[in-house]
Parts: structure tokens; sequence; C-alpha cells
């Protein structure tokens, strides 16, 4: 979270449009979301809003991944570095009680052979303010003195 709070601050005293997204990280299986325990960041060039995330690590975006302009999500893959691919597309999260709510998900696939897997969900129109963080901080915080 450190490493995007910092970028999304940089990005924003430069004079970019960037403001920061709680996201739901998938946890590895069918129902396997967990709470809004990460941050990436929207940012919007030319009308073309662009997820990035400097803070996932492993399979984490390696470059801003385009994924609205205003009317159209683009659904165009972007390479990583391993050879991972990297899109966002719309769905409905599994065990939601909010029938055919659809939210954002970014998905990786580690080669155009394999099946898209998602990483995150998150909610591109909902900003999250530094106040929303901090109760993950704090419960981390928390965790690590129990240990």
């Amino acid at each position: 979270m450190e490493q995007n709070r910092a970028f999304s601050d940089l990005l924003q005293t430069l004079g970019y449009d960037a403001y920061t997204v709680g996201a739901r990280v998938h946890m590895g299986n069918e129902n396997g979301f967990g709470g809004f325990a990460h941050m990436a960041i929207i940012v919007t060039l030319d009308g073309i809003e662009y997820l990035t995330d400097v803070g996932f690590g492993g399979y984490g975006l390696t470059a801003p991944l385009p994924i609205f302009d205003g009317r159209h999500i683009i659904e165009r893959p972007i390479d990583g570095v391993l050879p991972e691919q990297h899109r966002v597309t719309v769905g409905e999260l599994p065990g939601a009680r909010k029938k055919g709510h659809q939210t954002w998900l970014l998905q990786s696939r580690r080669n155009e052979k394999t099946d898209w897997e998602v990483i995150y969900a998150f909610e591109k129109d909902f900003e999250y303010f530094p106040s929303d963080y901090e109760v993950y901080l704090v419960r981390a915080s928390m965790v690590l003195m129990v240990g």
C-alpha cells in the first residue's frame, strides 16, 4: 500500500488526474476474495482511464493498463515482464448478495495458452481517501503485535 500511496502522491503533485481505489485481492479459490486490503490508482490521460499499480508484486502490473475511455471497456491485454499478460474485465463476484452487480476485475495469464486468473476486484468509480487506508494500517500493525 505504501508504494501506491507514494506514487499516487507523486502523480498528483506533478499535476496528473489520479486517485486511489480499494481492491479486494483474490485468494486463489472460487469464493476467495478478501476485504479491501489493497490500493490501486486510476489515472486519466486524454480521456482514457488507466489502472496503475506499483505495489502488488509478483504477477502485478508492469505498465499502466488502459481500462475505460468513458464509454467502452478497453479489453486489449498488455504484456508483462515474465511473459504474462494483464487485462481488466467486469464481472460478478462469487458470493455477492447484490445480484447482477458488475465490478472491475484485474486478470492475468501466464501466456496466451493459459486461462485468465483474477488478481483483484475493484470499483473504479469509488475513490478511497487516505483515512480509508488508515484502518488497514492499524489492523496490520495489530496483527504484527499479536504475531
